[in-house]
């Protein structure tokens, strides 16, 4: 099974520079107002458990993804309409202001508001993407982060086992484009989610067993350590930032911490 709709892809790997050194030169960013006191978009951030979240480091710009605008290290930079539309040319405005800020190899730290859903998060890291930007990290909880990256989607196709999870409302189903671990009719495993921590720990478990199963030794090809997620669009960003710690590990073991995240279901 090929995959040709992916959006977006999210690997865990080592940090490679947060802009694409082929982007094209961008015009310089127009100036912007500074958020005034008390104007800051409300922020109603998710605290994720989960044994994928590593604890950061050093971290670059900082944007804050609310329910009523999107700011850049404090700075209103994009307005959220009530039917939740991203303007594109403002958009384009972020991009080039973080042509300024991402100046080394931190990655650009995201905070999301919980509400915030699967599609309007992947609309914005498929324009970071597009320009460029593809080391980040994904606020989960005042001292945690999901560090991501946003390589070439072929990588998709690559080959291997290729688990997939697809959440669709509470119905969440393991299975794999290989038909090794289970097929979309036969699947690996089936949950119903609700929105705790503890309803992703099966998915933990059943994608350890796998793990342990197949590479006992531990030495397994990057293609093997890659994962296929996908999520209907209006799953929050609540629940994606818990399914993408679900996958990632387990205790001390690595699982599938390569993570692309695919089109909605």
């Amino acid at each position: 099974m090929r995959f040709v709709a992916i959006a977006l892809v999210l690997a865990f790997v080592g940090c490679s520079g947060c802009k694409d050194k082929q982007a094209a030169k961008q015009e310089p960013a127009p100036a912007t107002t500074p958020q005034a006191p008390g104007a800051a978009p409300e922020l109603e951030m998710p605290n994720v458990t989960g044994p994928g979240l590593v604890k950061p480091t050093k971290l670059g710009p900082t944007i804050a993804f609310g329910k009523t605008a999107i700011l850049l290290d404090g700075e209103s930079v994009v307005t959220i309409g009530p039917d939740g539309m991203l303007d594109s040319a403002r958009l384009d405005t972020l991009t080039r202001l973080l042509e300024t800020k991402a100046t080394s190899d931190a990655p650009i730290a995201i905070e999301l508001d919980s509400s915030i859903t699967y599609q309007r998060v992947g609309q914005l890291l498929d324009r970071l993407k597009r320009a460029g930007f593809r080391n980040l990290a994904l606020v989960a909880g005042p001292d945690a982060v999901i560090p991501i990256e946003l390589p070439d989607t072929s990588e998709a196709n690559a080959g291997g086992v290729r688990p997939i999870v697809t959440l669709d409302h509470n119905r969440l189903v393991l299975w794999s484009a290989s038909g090794e671990e289970g097929t979309k009719k036969k699947p690996k495993l089936v949950l119903t989610i609700g929105g705790n921590p503890s309803d992703f720990q099966p998915l933990t478990r059943a994608l350890s067993e796998i793990v342990s199963r197949r590479w006992p030794s531990g030495k397994r090809s990057p293609e093997d350590r890659t994962i296929i997620v996908q999520l209907d669009p209006t799953q929050p960003a609540s629940t994606l930032l818990l399914l993408l710690a679900a996958v990632r590990a387990e205790g001390g073991r690595e699982l599938f911490p390569n993570i692309f995240l695919a089109g909605g279901v």
